[in-house]
């Protein structure tokens, strides 16, 4: 009998990582009065039934007893700070731990510590980690219950000396090799790696950079020359990408992500407000079940004696108010996926009308395709932003489905959409380097640096990039069909007219003359007589998404062709690439910030990666005083 509970609880224990879920973080001891754990419990249940995964902070059997009382199957149950010096020089400290919650029918994980290695704990306890771990997993061995109660470590986001874009994160020097030593028996338990991750903390720290809406993951950008959904997106991947340099090994299928806390206050801060907390936490939902991260939200209940740690970007008065349900046990929002007991997945929020696949035959069954529904309730919302105008997409069913499958390495089945005609404005007269422009297109097309927008070699396809991308061509709008019947649209452009060459057009976002695009053209059969955004060929390492070489940001500057300017930003990215011009501005005591794509002076910040924040913060608080 004891075998067969040991093999059951292994077999939860592989869920814990592999099946897409939402857990919630479950702490009573900051409130004023602290509720009864199982009286907490039955009211936490009751609002949200469908939670089944917690997280505690301390490792006391009431708070145990009572979440399984109601019915939670996996608990990372919090082992504080405090006791890991004691624990990583006593043993017998160890399995007095591992007894006292070894017996539960639940999948219980250890977290060695809260953020043991964050500097406000001045390291008091960041030298003890590693020994403690070890001390725990002695325990497990010596109880025989390896692989029935696993460890790991919630890390806080503030490792990475570099977090933007993905491509360059990397954990501080200080904080490698404990980390790579945890990950490495992480890996070789079948553990995850735990770590905490608040865009919320991100977007107050950088107002007037990053917007309200990227913070809420209700919209996305393109960073480093990859599409991120939203601003959690981009920081799990540099989390990843970080775990990476320190070692190969430590991918998605051998070292799992799990976010330890993540929420939105609300209360205490202008965008502290019940709806923000919300719309984050639903869309926050949503990533989980479509299968792009597990995580724990912060919190249950709201604790209003929690203070604020000295050093951190906390505020008390956005502290006490992360709760996801009042002290009466009245949520404060609702979250559907969470308390409808027949909810299955992400939320059903398409905008479609009356035919669900309008005009297409879509597939539904979506069994094949588990990040199918929440990527189609994203493109519903976010359909028009201009990352996606080179497809020229319609709010349907089966145009939307249609890009999922063909260009987000099929993320949902296919949805072949009836065919349509191709439909392009042929009246040039307020266009005056469209000719010219397209002539230079079907010349280029296939270019390297062309391939992000997906282009085809037909007057639609050029046009409508010339008309979305450029400015430069009237609209045309594209069939929506893959194989749309022969259109005029569609058919290769006209020679070149042999009409004057015009003068270069301005670019459509103007930029400080010191950062103004080059103008020269790559090679081409068609000489280009207007500014191109991909000037000329250029080295291997120009296309690579990295920031390497001369470069002087990512893939511009330096010996690549595409220089580094205004145009390779969206409105709100905390993102700059020419960092050298930067620094230089920073040094003569100059502050500089994004505002609608392009620089102008002020007194707020820019982040560069590759340049320590301190040295903005400074030099910028220089200026203003």
């Amino acid at each position: 009998m004891r075998k067969m509970h040991l093999l059951l609880v292994f077999l939860v224990s592989q869920v814990f990582i592999t099946k897409a879920w939402v857990g919630v973080n479950f702490a009573l001891m900051q409130q004023h009065s602290p509720l009864n754990p199982q009286k907490a419990a039955k009211m936490f249940n009751e609002a949200y039934p469908n939670v089944k995964h917690f997280k505690t902070f301390i490792y006391d059997r009431k708070y145990l007893n009572a979440l399984q009382n109601r019915d939670a199957t996996n608990v990372l149950v919090g082992v504080p700070n405090e006791e890991l010096a004691i624990i990583a020089g006593d043993v017998n400290k160890a399995l007095e731990i591992i007894d006292s919650v070894k017996d539960f029918a639940m999948q219980i994980t250890l977290a060695v510590g809260t953020q043991p290695l964050a500097p406000w704990w001045n390291n008091q306890f960041a030298p003890h980690v590693v020994d403690a771990f070890k001390m725990l997993r002695q325990a497990i061995e010596q109880r025989e219950l390896k692989g029935t109660i696993q460890l790991t470590v919630p890390f806080f986001h503030g490792m990475l000396s570099k977090d933007y874009p993905p491509q360059a994160s990397q954990f501080a020097g200080e904080y490698e090799e404990t980390v790579r030593t945890i990950a490495q028996m992480l890996k070789e338990d079948g553990g995850f790696f735990c770590i905490n991750i608040y865009p919320w903390f991100t977007y107050r720290a950088n107002q007037g950079v990053i917007s309200l809406d990227y913070a809420l993951l209700k919209h996305g950008h393109n960073v480093g020359g990859k599409y991120y959904q939203n601003l959690l997106m981009v920081q799990i991947a540099a989390v990843r990408e970080a775990l990476l340099k320190l070692d190969q090994e430590f991918d998605d299928s051998k070292l799992p992500l799990v976010i330890g806390e993540t929420g939105w206050p609300t209360a205490g801060h202008k965008d502290a407000t019940v709806a923000n907390a919300a719309t984050y936490i639903n869309n926050v939902v949503d990533m989980a079940q479509s299968g792009a991260i597990n995580v724990f939200l912060f919190e249950a209940f709201d604790e209003g004696r929690k203070e604020a740690l000295e050093g951190t970007l906390q505020v008390e008065t956005e502290e006490q108010n992360f709760g996801l349900v009042d002290l009466s046990g009245n949520p404060k929002f609702n979250i559907p996926q969470l308390s409808d007991p027949t909810a299955t997945g992400p939320r059903q929020v398409l905008t479609v009308l009356d035919d669900p696949n309008q005009g297409g035959a879509c597939e539904t069954n979506f069994s094949a395709h588990p990040e199918c529904q929440g990527a189609l309730n994203y493109m519903f919302a976010n359909w028009q932003n201009p990352h996606y105008a080179p497809f020229n997409l319609e709010p349907t069913r089966c145009s939307l489905q249609g890009y999922l499958h063909v260009h987000e390495n099929d993320k949902c089945p296919a949805c072949p959409c009836a065919a349509q005609p191709s439909s392009c404005e042929t009246d040039f007269s307020a266009y005056p380097d469209c000719q010219w422009a397209l002539d230079y297109m079907f010349a280029n097309w296939q270019h390297p640096d062309y391939e992000y927008y997906k282009l085809k070699g037909t007057r639609c396809s050029l046009q409508g990039y010339l008309n979305a991308v450029e400015n430069k061509c009237p609209a045309c709008v594209c069939g929506a069909s893959p194989s749309p019947s022969p259109d005029p649209s569609d058919s290769p452009a006209p020679s070149p007219s042999p009409i004057p060459v015009p003068p270069a057009s301005p670019s459509p976002i103007a930029v400080p003359p010191s950062l103004s695009p080059s103008s020269s053209p790559f090679p081409s059969p068609i000489p280009s007589p207007f500014p191109s955004p991909f000037p000329s060929p250029s080295p291997d390492t120009c296309h690579d998404g990295v920031w390497n070489g001369d470069e002087e940001g990512i893939d511009c500057g330096g010996s690549c062709s595409k220089t580094c300017h205004c145009d390779d930003l969206g409105p709100g990215d905390a993102e700059y690439f020419h960092c050298p011009a930067l620094q230089r501005l920073l040094q003569s005591g100059g502050c500089y910030y994004l505002e609608e794509g392009c620089v102008a002076e002020d007194d707020r910040l820019v982040y560069c990666p590759g340049l320590d924040m301190a040295t903005v913060m400074e030099a910028c608080s220089q200026k203003s005083e």
